[in-house]
């Protein structure tokens, strides 16, 4: 910390009439710039500068608050565009590497690659697509897919398949776009190794607690996929068939909250109860329609709150055939305020 007096007190860089900001500041050189960091509580009057058009508008909030303390920064001017130095994103602070990893996810300086983007479509068509196809023809033998990919069969192989997927983790955490590289998947390579981490539902319960993964959660973890893929390879698929996994999936959720995450069981394992307990008559399929009614229902109504347009907004700006010269007008001022 330095002390300095009144009259020599940080100001905001490049705002005209700035007025000081009263007690003394840290201050970190990041290139040409520099933040002044205020503890909390301490307000800073909100100031205003001159546009390029003469006129005065407000400081952007970005500049103003982050992680409980405010920052002042200088606005980037036509060199400080990414893309950016990494050693200099690197040796930054935390407050400015947000900054700067913003204002790059912003301009999309480099998206995706291609080749990434059609490696996921691969998986999707081939794997995903193909696997339910592979697994449906136990049912529905070699018939044409226009005789079977709207059956009943072919709807339950789908669910099953689908908690196999997730569960094994070939799912959306899988590839180069979630940080997974080589080996691009955790999923059975994590879940399958004693000594991992996990998080149990009552981590003081014996047997099932701790934050360890034992043998017996290895076991029950890999019980579950074999006996998926028993219902997968049936040609029917009964109660009978999916009485243990209807029981062994609740008893991984209490082992390991994150293994009924990733095996989706708030969608896939509901449909899976209603298979298992409204066989009769085909109820399962009614019980289904509403399942599927009430979960995109339910996630549309969640989405009318003050944070999801700054939610969508960032996952419209990552979409790979989102139009560039529209991703510019979906924030406030780029790259000055985001």
């Amino acid at each position: 910390m330095l002390s300095l007096p009144a009259d020599r007190a940080p100001t905001a860089v490049g705002r005209a009439n700035a007025v000081p900001l009263g007690r003394v500041c840290e201050e970190h050189p990041i290139g040409s710039h520099r933040i002044h960091q205020v503890p909390r509580g301490e307000l800073l009057e909100e100031r205003a500068r001159p546009s390029s058009s003469g006129n005065s508008r407000p400081t952007p909030r970005s500049e103003r608050v982050l992680s409980g303390y405010e920052f002042r920064m200088p606005m980037s001017t036509d060199l400080d565009h990414p893309p950016h130095d990494p050693a200099r994103i690197l040796a930054a602070p935390f407050p400015e590497r947000v900054r700067l990893l913003c204002r790059t996810w912003a301009s999309q300086a480099h998206p995706t690659p291609f080749v990434v983007i059609a490696l996921y479509w691969v998986k999707y068509l081939l794997l995903y697509v193909g696997g339910w196809a592979f697994f449906v023809s136990f049912s529905k033998g070699s018939a044409p897919i226009g005789e079977w990919a709207f059956s009943a069969a072919a709807f339950q192989k789908a669910v099953l398949w689908s908690i196999f997927y997730e569960l094994a983790g070939f799912g959306c955490g899988m590839g180069p776009m979630n940080g997974r590289f080589s080996p691009p998947l955790g999923g059975f390579l994590h879940f399958l190794r004693p000594g991992t981490t996990k998080l149990s539902l009552f981590p003081a319960l014996p047997l099932f607690g701790g934050i360890r993964r034992t043998w017996l959660d290895v076991a029950l973890y890999g019980a579950t996929l074999v006996l998926l893929l028993r219902a997968l390879l049936a040609p029917e698929v009964t109660p009978e068939v999916l009485l243990p996994c209807f029981v062994l999936i609740p008893l991984l959720g209490v082992a390991d909250k994150t293994l009924f995450l990733a095996a989706r069981g708030e969608h896939y394992y509901v449909a899976l109860v209603c298979f298992t307990v409204a066989s009769g008559d085909a109820l399962w399929i009614s019980a289904c329609k509403v399942l599927w009614v009430a979960i995109w229902f339910w996630a549309a109504t969640s989405k009318l709150n003050a944070h999801f347009p700054s939610v969508i907004l960032v996952m419209m700006n990552n979409g790979p055939f989102f139009p560039k010269w529209l991703k510019r007008k979906l924030f406030v001022a780029y790259p000055e305020d985001l």
